[in-house]
């Protein structure tokens, strides 16, 4: 076996351990597109670049996934099909502006292979957990899907394994 070969395996059963342990810390959530969720956070995303466009490098920003978990939040706060108990927890986190990066570790929207869907990839404190269940369990009334363990390869996984098969 060639040494590019036994690289290639190597990053291809790391990448795959690598999937194994981001399935453990973040949660994945699959939303329809048209759900008010994944839509505030892409304007939280945008209210963002905007700002990093705007100060150009002369003060610091806190990181986006604390507005993107603050858009999320205020979301819940306002959907009519939460419970009171639950909009008074989002009330709470919108009030306390300095705890959301205690709560939310991870907080984004990445690409998502189906037009008609959004995911949301977000990773919560022990603290928060029972709030995010809650929300998700709303969510989940409104259309979305948990996606547990671990996801699908990336293009460049996908691409490695390829390389590996016709090179064998």
């Amino acid at each position: 076996m060639t040494s590019s070969r036994m690289t290639g395996k190597l990053l291809l059963a790391t990448t795959s351990e690598l999937r194994l342990v981001k399935a453990a810390a973040i949660t994945t959530i699959i939303f329809p597109a048209s759900h008010s969720a994944p839509e505030a956070i892409r304007k939280s995303g945008q209210a963002f670049s905007q700002a990093v466009k705007d100060s150009a490098g002369t003060q610091t920003l806190p990181s986006p996934h604390l507005s993107a978990f603050t858009a999320l939040v205020r979301t819940v706060a306002e959907d009519k099909q939460s419970g009171k108990e639950l909009v008074a927890a989002a009330r709470k986190v919108l009030e306390n502006p300095n705890d959301v990066a205690r709560l939310c570790t991870v907080c984004k929207v990445p690409k998502c292979f189906k037009a008609d869907q959004t995911r949301l990839e977000i990773a919560v404190s022990l603290d928060a957990h029972t709030f995010l269940r809650q929300c998700m369990d709303v969510w989940t009334h409104q259309g979305a899907l948990e996606k547990p363990g671990a996801g699908p390869r990336r293009p460049l996984e996908r691409a490695l394994a390829e390389w590996l098969n016709n090179h064998s």
